[in-house]
């Protein structure tokens, strides 16, 4: 049984460098229930991608896979652990031809959820070798060779991969106070969530404020302050489990690899878009920069 990609592919290796060298190549996304979402057409048709940060490259509902006429397998040996601590069996179709940013390429591996409504998401991780750009305010998404921007020089964050996953994560203040790691998840709606660790450092619990949030799982409340590289912004959303809810927002740092362990940072949470859509994000996520600029 084949294991799944980690990584749709290198998009680097699929656009021509004169059509993005000077301006980046760019496409309009739209934000959906505080959701980033972009054009991609399948079989002639146009759906609207959410962005992720994921491993895996691709996914989409069992809806839609069955609407595309998709053949869906399951790989036996491998399983995906959901926010909230379920483990499925990973599912999968492949033969999926993609179009995005004017240009087609092949997908094996798209993962698939089960689900009623139809929906598919791309993780920016597929664009492997490239700088990414997320432009908030502009609504823009564009992609820049190396060579155009010198992100080593710019960048203007504590930005890293946690080992486990290698999901990107920043290193963030919160309430002047409390240095955390947060996954940047441009999935998760609201400010931030985070491990019931850090919800305890931060007092979260005994906040008098705190209603049960969209999700069963979890309480929300606020916090005075967050301070993301050089920027402050005050009165955040957070997000905490409820006692006893097994969650999935933590990661170790630690890695067994054959004999040794390999250490890292691990992340306490996410960091989602009611705090990232005040900025512009030029990131490279296998270097691991990120400059981070408010316009307004």
């Amino acid at each position: 049984m084949k294991k799944p990609s980690l990584l749709l592919c290198a998009l680097i290796a699929l656009f021509p460098y004169s059509v993005y060298a000077q301006s980046g190549l760019c496409e309009s996304f739209t934000v959906e229930n505080n959701e980033l979402r972009i054009p991609v057409t399948i079989n002639g048709n146009q759906y609207q991608a959410g962005l992720t940060t994921s491993n895996i490259g691709v996914s989409m509902s069992s809806s839609m896979a069955g609407t595309l006429g998709l053949v869906v397998r399951t790989n036996g040996d491998l399983r995906i652990v959901e926010t909230f601590g379920r483990a499925e069996f990973f599912r999968y179709v492949d033969d999926v031809d993609l179009t995005l940013f004017g240009n087609t390429i092949h997908a094996d591996d798209v993962a698939i959820v089960e689900a009623d409504e139809e929906w598919l998401t791309l993780s920016l991780r597929v664009f492997k070798g490239l700088i990414t750009q997320i432009n908030f305010p502009g609504k823009e998404l564009c992609l820049f060779p190396r060579a155009a921007i010198d992100l080593q020089e710019a960048k203007n964050i504590i930005f890293d991969s946690d080992p486990q996953y290698g999901s990107p994560m920043l290193k963030l203040k919160l309430n002047d106070e409390i240095d955390a790691w947060l996954a940047l998840s441009p999935t998760y709606s609201g400010g931030i969530i985070v491990d019931p660790y850090l919800a305890s450092q931060l007092n979260l619990h005994s906040q008098l404020d705190a209603v049960e949030s969209q999700s069963e799982n979890t309480l929300r409340t606020s916090i005075d302050q967050l301070q993301i590289g050089p920027y402050t912004l005050g009165n955040i959303t957070a997000e905490f489990p409820k006692p006893g809810v097994r969650d999935n927002l933590t990661t170790q740092g630690r890695v067994p690899t054959g004999t040794n362990i390999r250490e890292g940072r691990g992340f306490r949470g996410r960091v989602g878009i009611d705090v990232l859509k005040h900025f512009v994000l030029t990131m490279d996520l296998e270097r691991q920069q990120l400059h981070i600029y408010a316009p307004n």
